[in-house]
């Protein structure tokens, strides 16, 4: 099989501007402490707006095209706040748009972000290049909140039905789940567990 040229463009700005996370953007089983430890922000809340725009880097002086993510945080969990843009209770921070627009091209969308609904994020830490980050994995680092039955619980990335919370911590009980979702107060001890 023969990759593209605009194909093997993409991956390259990838590895540049995320060299850290390149392996974070194979899409591979991962277990939870995994996540947990390779995250380097990991938070809580509602997604209020993207907004897409150029950023001024060193190495692209006309600038990249980015989209930046709004979300009023619930419950911050894990990470420097001041590396990210963070005021009242909001962080904002910023991807390469190319990412979004040549996924969405394949008829699969990475970002699935809805506004007023709520999120778990696992972020990757920022490319010392760009200043920007993923989520873990592409798209398994987004955990949605649903709260249908009245009870809050997040539900798994790609739809997976199953998924292993298993913990690194000796004593510590893990936990698989077969419903596609487990309560939120459940999860959140997890990662804590793990921290």
């Amino acid at each position: 099989m023969r990759l593209k040229p605009y194909s093997l463009r993409l991956l390259f700005l990838v590895l540049l501007f995320f060299p850290n996370t390149a392996p974070s953007s194979q899409v591979l089983a991962q277990d939870f402490p995994n996540m947990v430890d390779e995250a380097a922000y990991v938070f809580q809340g509602e997604f209020i707006a993207q907004e897409k725009g150029k950023k001024i880097s060193a190495h692209f002086s006309e600038g990249l095209d980015v989209v930046t993510f709004h979300f009023q945080v619930t419950k911050w969990i894990k990470g420097k706040k001041s590396d990210l843009a963070f005021k009242d209770e909001q962080v904002l921070f910023q991807q390469w748009a190319g990412i979004s627009s040549n996924l969405s091209k394949n008829k699969t969308n990475f970002f699935p972000y809805k506004k007023g609904n709520e999120y778990v994020l696992f972020l990757n830490k920022l490319s010392p290049n760009t200043g920007l980050t993923t989520p873990l994995g592409l798209g398994k680092g987004i955990f949605p909140i649903s709260s249908e039955t009245g009870e809050q619980k997040v539900r798994f990335p790609f739809g997976r039905k199953k998924m292993n919370l298993q913990v690194s911590k000796p004593g510590k009980a893990s936990i698989t789940t077969e419903n596609n979702s487990i309560p939120l107060d459940v999860f959140l001890k997890k990662i804590d567990t793990e921290l």
